[in-house]
């Protein structure tokens, strides 16, 4: 025990780690618009507004690891710098609803020579199902503890009505009907109900009910 050993005081050392952040204000909020069952393409750049480069570690102490989907290796005279980014979502809903309908990816990069600071080209692609206005931060990390937010809202408003469908009587007492046909708006098959709003006319009827979508 502590007292058999003469020990009287037990001490814990917690390392600490400063990093240094750069967060874009709210008002500077990169805003990517659409409508229902349509998309949106649209090139944002991101200016790195705080070089790093003095807190890059020694190439030793780097690990030698193959960039990912989501990072990009900035080529510098000194040396490599990599960069990677991340959706940071308000919940786990907004994130299961925003991963089906949106893909970001680095297109570009590219390191100014006179204030050595450096660029990000982001392509987002923006196809939503349903009406949502979400907020969330782009996350942009290096591999030396440098980190970036830059917030970023996605809005998505229904669209016009697609079409009028007009039904001609073929006569009294006899059913008539119209057909059309409709497509996944995703990249994949997508399950579908369809229904008459409360209040449409009873006599109407819709077949299939359900289903699912070809893509």
């Amino acid at each position: 025990s502590s007292l058999s050993t003469g020990l009287n005081e037990i001490r814990w050392l917690f390392p600490l780690k400063g990093v240094c952040s750069e967060f874009t204000a709210i008002k500077d909020t990169s805003i990517i618009a659409s409508t229902v069952h349509d998309h949106v393409e649209q090139k944002l750049e991101f200016a790195l507004t705080t070089d790093h480069s003095k807190q890059r570690p020694s190439k030793k102490n780097v690990k030698n690891t193959r960039p990912s989907e989501n990072a990009v290796v900035v080529h510098t005279d000194a040396s490599d710098e990599e960069y990677r980014f991340e959706l940071l979502y308000g919940n786990d809903e907004v994130k299961n609803i925003l991963e089906k309908c949106l893909d970001v990816s680095i297109v570009k990069n590219f390191k100014t020579p006179s204030t050595g600071l450096v660029t990000l080209v982001f392509n987002i692609r923006f196809a939503p199902f349903k009406s949502m206005d979400h907020c969330v931060e782009l996350l942009v990390t290096t591999e030396t503890g440098g980190f970036w937010r830059f917030p970023l809202r996605f809005t998505a408003v229904e669209p016009p009505v697609d079409d009028t469908l007009l039904i001609e009587a073929t006569g009294l007492g006899k059913p008539s009907s119209v057909g059309f046909r409709l497509n996944s708006q995703q990249k994949y098959p997508e399950a579908f109900n369809a229904f008459f709003e409360s209040g449409s006319d009873p006599e109407f009827s819709v077949t299939p009910e359900t289903g699912e979508l070809a893509d």
